[in-house]
């Protein structure tokens, strides 16, 4: 219509096609969840060192968010002063912007940002898949690694969030209950027909000496064994007794970087040689 003749509407395209190669890709995190087999296989613990661990190896936007909405630990261990938990954020998952993200999320001293469980849970507002779904979504978009707290046993979250997470971390320890909940997690998730491909076994708090090899485990569970991880609970409780995470001259913390240097995929640093004559 005038006063537009037929140049406009060809202009309009050049100025669009111009601009398509300026934008920035959106971001795409990586998502990662751990697991407990049973309550008590340390789930929690692997979730805080090895968000810290990522932070300090990669030194990329990490995220740790509690979804063990009925006896969630990771603000408590962290030490986080926020005052909004993962309902909030799945309560506002339409309007999510990255403004209103920033006031939801609270930051551990070593930049990790923590997003943590609500202190008072009833299922009667409990979010559905595809809330949920929606909110690790948008949180891939706003950093690089997210670091998921799924509870213990294959709950509603948990089975809502596997085909949206590139790694599970099933933790498990060396006794028969725990070891009978891995291989029941295992087989719902099989006759699910998930992707077992990126389900990882982690066997926590390993005795010094066992009865039985690490083949023999793995046989036994039917997996292999992506990491074997020492027993060190008096540390551990004198670090959350003064509200920090291990040092990292502690063996179990090392294990812990050790872990970590392998999920992300990099490069472990050679050990130095000791002089000698």
């Amino acid at each position: 219509s005038p006063p537009f003749d037929e140049h406009l509407g060809p202009a309009l395209d050049r100025v669009i096609e111009s601009q398509k190669d300026e934008r920035s890709p959106e971001r795409r995190g990586k998502v990662v969840g751990f697991l407990s087999a049973k309550g008590g296989c340390g789930a929690t613990t692997l979730a805080c060192h090895i968000a810290a661990d990522l932070r300090l190896q990669t030194g990329k936007q990490v995220l740790l968010a509690d979804l063990d909405l009925t006896s969630g630990m990771v603000g408590f261990l962290m030490k986080t002063q926020g005052s909004y938990s993962i309902l909030d954020v799945v309560l506002n998952a339409s309007r999510l912007d990255e403004s209103l993200w920033k006031s939801l999320i609270s930051q551990y001293k070593s930049g990790i940002d923590v997003i943590a469980s609500p202190e008072d849970f009833s299922h009667e507002n409990a979010p559905n898949r595809d809330e949920l779904r929606q909110a690790i979504r948008f949180m891939r978009t706003q950093h690089d690694w997210i670091v998921l707290d799924l509870g213990r046993s294959l709950n509603e979250v948990a089975a809502a969030l596997y085909g949206e997470l590139d790694e599970l971390f099933l933790i498990s320890v060396l006794e028969v209950s725990a070891l009978h909940g891995l291989k029941t997690i295992t087989q719902k998730l099989r006759d699910r027909g998930e992707d077992l491909t990126k389900l990882e076994v982690v066997l926590n708090r390993t005795p010094k000496m066992m009865d039985i090899t690490q083949e023999e485990l793995q046989k036994v569970i039917g997996r292999r064994l992506y990491a074997m991880l020492p027993n060190d609970y008096p540390s551990l409780y004198q670090s959350y007794s003064s509200g920090t995470l291990l040092p990292p001259e502690n063996r179990l913390a090392q294990q812990f970087s050790i872990l970590t240097t392998k999920l992300a995929g990099l490069t472990a640093p050679k050990p130095h040689k000791k002089f000698s004559f």
